[in-house]
């Protein structure tokens, strides 16, 4: 299926970027700079480290390749004839204990629907589009299996979690529904039997998210 260079998304575009829309999370090497030194992160009382928002310098890092990292990503939120765009993404960058760019760009709500018979997203009027903002919530979705099964495997080589245990053993909460058998090996490896979609979206509360969970 082509790309398309007009105004509309196609599917490919909308799939493409899912990460972008659905997490926002860009890494990429940053110089530093030669003559600065990152400050690392203070603690809380508890002593679980803080990040702070800081210069570029205060980083350590070079504030030209801060400023290439936005206008690379601002590319991508226009049609273009050899990549895809998305609608919008917060921009995260950092060094140490420093936050030295914390930006947003472009729309958090850009579209209302798809539509199969153009295949393109259906925009939404301008007035009704919402920006990105530096606080804008994302679905992580799949996103969240890189760190969740890292953290997984750490706690299982301290001796903290059991792969043939039942995940209610841990989370009590968890076993309703029928699911008070499910095991973390079971989740780990995506043989648990859960549905592939759950609209979470629908229930307005973290409770009411629990009850479809």
């Amino acid at each position: 299926m082509a790309e398309r260079a007009d105004s509309g998304l196609t599917r490919r575009q909308l799939g493409g970027f899912t990460a972008a829309l659905g997490g926002a999370l860009i890494l990429a090497p940053l110089a530093g700079a030669p003559s600065a030194t990152a400050a690392t992160a203070t603690a809380d009382k508890s002593g679980h480290p803080v990040l702070r928002h800081g210069s570029a310098q205060q980083a350590g890092l070079l504030p030209e390749h801060l400023h290439h990292l936005v206008t690379d990503a601002e590319a991508f939120l226009g049609p273009s004839p050899k990549h895809p765009w998305y609608a919008g993404a917060v921009l995260l960058a950092g060094r140490g204990g420093t936050v030295a760019l914390h930006q947003p760009i472009g729309k958090a709500v850009r579209y209302s629907a798809y539509d199969e018979k153009t295949d393109t997203g259906v925009e939404l009027p301008a007035d009704q589009q919402i920006p990105m903002a530096q606080d804008t919530v994302f679905d992580l979705a799949s996103v969240s299996k890189l760190f969740t099964s890292i953290l997984a495997v750490q706690q299982l080589e301290r001796g903290r979690l059991e792969l043939e245990a039942a995940v209610a053993s841990y989370l009590p909460e968890f076993g309703g529904a029928g699911k008070q058998d499910i095991t973390i090996r079971q989740l780990l490896t995506h043989t648990s039997g859960f549905r592939a979609w759950i609209p979470l979206y629908d229930a307005p509360t973290r409770e009411g998210k629990l009850q479809l969970i």
